[in-house]
């Protein structure tokens, strides 16, 4: 009942914060079989131990909802290190996973990860660099394919039921994950109503001799 619950709050959560878009490009087969998504490239300056660095943002466009590569590093390797979330509509809010195995390598890479909905397009990004600070995400990188690979197949295969959305709300949001559980409260009792009602007018009724 509780997985249910938590559920249910997480559907009402993501409906609230989804913008309806059109379906975009389909994905390279050998890259992503199921993914439907317009892939674009940017250059950001971000400071890196103190040290500005350019690295490559890649923004999925038309997605479901704002926050599938936070999911997708949260489930595969739990929570964030780093998180830069603020209340202001217009930022971007990110979150940052450091000194992670994210291939089958010996490397380990620093993952970017957030979203935003930008003119009624939902866009997931993500930025990665290497233990050497460099952009795993250059066209000259030989990191990128790689990885481009394993958010497509990750993000194509996302559920609902993770704990992501729990840690992520009570976190920095408690308000909003308070009012979507009372709000869930309210509909499970409803529904309790409604279907002992409904038992107790189409139960047989006992005829007595």
């Amino acid at each position: 009942m509780q997985h249910l619950f938590k559920y249910t709050v997480l559907l009402i959560f993501l409906a609230s914060c989804a913008t309806q878009v059109q379906t975009g490009v389909q994905m390279n087969k050998e890259v992503g079989p199921q993914l439907t998504s317009h892939i674009t490239e940017k250059q950001m300056p971000v400071m890196i131990n103190g040290e500005q660095k350019y690295l490559t943002k890649v923004n999925f466009e038309n997605q479901d909802h704002l926050m599938l590569t936070r999911q997708v590093m949260f489930d595969s390797f739990n929570k964030w290190d780093v998180a830069n979330v603020r209340k202001e509509n217009s930022l971007e809010e990110i979150l940052i996973w450091k000194n992670i195995a994210l291939l089958d390598n010996d490397e380990e890479f620093t993952v970017i990860a957030g979203g935003a909905s930008v003119d009624n397009n939902v866009i997931n990004t993500i930025m990665v660099y290497d233990s050497n600070k460099n952009d795993a995400l250059a066209n000259n990188s030989k990191y990128k394919r790689e990885i481009l690979s394993f958010f497509i197949h990750k993000m194509d295969a996302t559920t609902y039921e993770s704990d992501f959305y729990e840690s992520y709300l009570t976190t920095y949001y408690p308000e909003t994950w308070q009012h979507l559980a009372a709000q869930m409260e309210e509909r499970m009792e409803l529904e309790k109503f409604k279907i002992r009602q409904s038992w107790v007018l189409n139960f047989p009724r006992t005829r007595l001799n």
